[in-house]
């Protein structure tokens, strides 16, 4: 296919053509050599996966034995068959541990395949069953299900008032961007990152095809995009779009319980993301994108918009304050964003020239289908002006509730989180569960492999800020782990601590501590785009205090620079660190102060914990005006090895402080 590619001479092909007609011919040349040099076949829907022609050989082989058997009713017609069902019994146990072997072995690469393996092998397969029309009567085929969707989801964008659309200008932005530069290059990097399991768009092209010949691709590509921003005109093509619609919550019957997965195409992406990164780069270089921002924005995430508010909320609630908060939901949010509000808002960021009438271009011209179960709706125009509805708030009582989800994390009206804690153990049990079902065998690899990827990162996600404090709820969080290792058939009766051992696993509790010192150390030396004035203070004063560095900052502490440190009075870090990291510093206040080993120790001056992680092995010295006190080390054991080297030094910090 490449070499195929490669013969093809796109520059004089393509250039004396338009846009639209180059596209089209790029397209015909692509699906012709996919279509000569990959081969297309028809999925079989199956049960089991794992089972090769050998062993279906074998299982015809069987059911006409038993049939025989059954009609002679012969003692030795009964032991062939039995010797045929062991025979498949074997072969069939023996392809189904290679399978899930290969399957968790490749889990981030074989994620479809994961999740297609568990529904063949559930009893119960959620699919899109009858829909309830507005005169309650019911759409039953494939057909009629799509023309309903496609109804509905074009519905939901209401006309723009373009009357009155304000003018915004950006009091940052003092440059502007009119145009990007695209090579070759850039195009190569973009198609080399694609996903090969992702779906192909409208036109049906495989993505690990579009991957594999990045190199001949680029230069054709690189063509159409600049060609493309050149005259402010996308191919028809890249305007289209099918909607797949996918259960989100409430009545299955109900089309408004659906939300649309919106496929196009896989080069039209390429751009697009091209594209965002140039305006998103525009938008950083001249401070457009508030502080407060942390959605779509680098080096934030929604742990730093949680923790950041977490902050302010305690703060205010330790000054005997109340807190009110308000939250906003938008329906149909990004189905109805209104186009020339949009538009307007650009060119006050600085968009403007071809980069802005080729964004215009976008919005113009637009389709969209519904496909449901190899059926298709008509193509449904989108392409008019569309925005929010209305939005009254004066006069309309807004209710109150004791919990809310912010971000995927369940906060009460005492901004604790048991209602989380309880919420998420249900949740791992289910999918503890359904692996159960679906797996036979649970050898170590297997094990660790399935629960790293599937069932820890529901136990861990945000636990920097709803970490459990309460026994019960460390409780409730921790039995998900004992539970899960039991599984491992040959563990199954060793206590916990001994199948954590036997299978390279901390304890839930330590990677909680563990991650609250590595945002620590992160926030600390600035590794996000985050004023952390509010969260940690400046130690100036001549009071004892205890001053965590490592050996990777050591020479701006040994310059005389005032270092951060963090301040030994709970109320400032029991947000950030909690109460089991407080403890941690207490066990080293204490240390100092009492330990018979420190005589030489001074009470009145300060005392610097100087911390280091090698290759095997963490040491850490206690220094007082630059001489050791005390020193104490230990080995890594296999697993910390493997950690990165910001791992071990988090770890020789946790180290230090017990």
């Amino acid at each position: 296919m490449c070499q195929m590619l490669t013969v093809i001479e796109w520059d004089d092909l393509l250039s004396p053509l338009d846009i639209q007609s180059a596209y089209n011919e790029f397209a015909l040349r692509l699906t012709s050599i996919i279509n000569d040099c990959v081969p297309f076949e028809t999925p079989r829907l199956r049960k089991n996966l794992f089972m090769t022609r050998a062993a279906l050989h074998l299982k015809n082989t069987k059911c006409k034995l038993w049939n025989k058997c059954q009609r002679s009713k012969s003692p030795a017609d009964y032991q062939v068959y039995c010797q045929s069902r062991n025979k498949l019994c074997n072969l069939t146990r023996s392809l189904r541990r290679k399978y899930e072997a290969n399957l968790t072995s490749n889990r981030t690469n074989n994620i479809n395949q994961f999740w297609k393996y568990v529904n063949s092998r559930l009893k119960t397969h959620p699919s899109i069953n009858s829909l309830r029309r507005d005169d309650n009567s019911a759409a039953d085929s494939d057909q009629e299900k799509c023309e309903l969707f496609n109804k509905f989801f074009t519905s939901v964008f209401t006309k723009e008032d373009c009357t009155s659309i304000p003018q915004y200008q950006s009091d940052g932005c003092h440059s502007s961007l009119t145009d990007i530069a695209i090579t070759p290059a850039i195009v190569f990097d973009k198609l080399t990152q694609l996903n090969p399991n992702k779906a192909p768009g409208p036109e049906g092209w495989p993505l690990f095809c579009l991957k594999e010949c990045a190199q001949e691709l680029s230069s054709p590509l690189f063509f159409l995009f600049n060609k493309s921003l050149e005259c402010s005109v996308l191919p028809k093509h890249w305007k289209e779009a099918l909607i797949t619609p996918v259960h989100k919550k409430g009545d299955r019957s109900n089309v408004s319980s659906y939300r649309p997965i919106s496929l196009t195409s896989p080069i039209y992406r390429i751009l697009e993301s091209i594209i965002k990164d140039n305006i998103q780069e525009h938008l950083m270089t001249n401070n457009v994108i508030l502080p407060h921002q942390h959605g779509f924005t680098p080096g934030r995430s929604c742990s730093t918009q949680l923790l950041l508010a977490m902050n302010d909320w305690t703060k205010v609630l330790d000054n005997g304050h109340s807190v009110d908060i308000l939250y906003f939901d938008f329906a149909k949010a990004f189905d109805s964003i209104p186009h020339n509000r949009l538009i307007s808002k650009l060119q006050g960021c600085g968009i403007s020239g071809k980069l802005l009438a080729w964004v215009k271009n976008f919005f113009v011209g637009r389709k969209q289908k519904d496909v449901l179960n190899s059926h298709a709706s008509d193509w449904s125009s989108v392409s008019k002006p569309h925005g929010f509805g209305e939005y009254v708030i004066d006069g309309t009582t807004i209710t109150s509730c004791d919990v809310v989800r912010d971000l995927g994390i369940m906060i009460d009206n005492q901004l604790k989180f048991h209602d989380h804690t309880t919420t998420v153990a249900k949740k791992a049990n289910r999918l503890l569960a359904v692996i159960h079902k679906t797996f036979q065998n649970f050898d170590h690899a297997t094990f660790i492999n399935l629960y790293k990827s599937y069932i820890r990162p529901v136990l861990e996600y945000g636990n920097i800020i709803w970490g459990p404090q309460y026994i019960l709820d460390q409780e409730q969080i921790e039995k998900i782990q004992r539970r899960a290792t039991k599984l491992v058939q040959d563990l199954q009766n060793y206590t916990y601590n001994d199948r954590l051992t036997a299978l390279n696993l901390p304890s839930l509790k330590y990677r909680r501590l563990r991650g609250d010192m590595i945002m620590f150390y992160q926030l600390l030396h600035s590794h996000f785009s985050l004023d952390t004035s509010d969260l940690f203070t400046t130690a100036t004063s001549s009071t004892t205090r205890v001053t965590i560095t490592s050996y990777l900052n050591l020479k701006q502490h040994q310059d005389g620079t005032s270092s951060p440190t963090l301040e030994t009075n709970r109320e400032r870090s029991a947000l950030l660190l909690g109460i089991q990291q407080q403890e941690a510093f207490d066990r080293v206040k204490r240390l100092v102060t009492s330990t018979p080993v420190l005589k030489f120790y001074n009470v009145t001056e300060e005392v610097t914990l100087h911390c280091d992680a090698f290759d095997k092995g963490l040491g850490v010295t206690l220094l007082q005006n630059g001489q050791p006190v005390a020193f104490v080390s230990r080995a890594l054991s296999r697993v910390e090895q493997s950690y990165a080297q910001i791992e071990k030094e988090c770890l020789a910090i946790l180290f230090a402080t017990e």
